[in-house]
């Protein structure tokens, strides 16, 4: 066991029930946001998009990220 989970174990054990809860409902969701959502999730969404707006999307982001405004610092 490394000593930040050690660590979190002994704090754990001074606080009340209701504060424990807390603590393991963080903990789930930290877990949660680590794994992301697999890529198959997202082929639903494949083609919804024109392809006319697809280029004016493509070229929008090519010009804005190939432009270098020196005064903007």
């Amino acid at each position: 066991m490394s000593p930040v989970e050690k660590e979190i174990l002994e704090r754990i054990k001074h606080l009340r029930p209701e504060e424990q809860n807390q603590v393991l409902e963080l903990a789930r969701q930290l877990a949660e946001k680590k794994r992301g959502l697999p890529g198959t999730r997202f082929l639903d969404f494949g083609g919804l998009i024109e392809e006319d707006d697809l280029a004016e999307m493509t070229k929008a982001i090519e010009e804005g990220c190939e432009t270098v405004n020196v005064d903007e610092w």
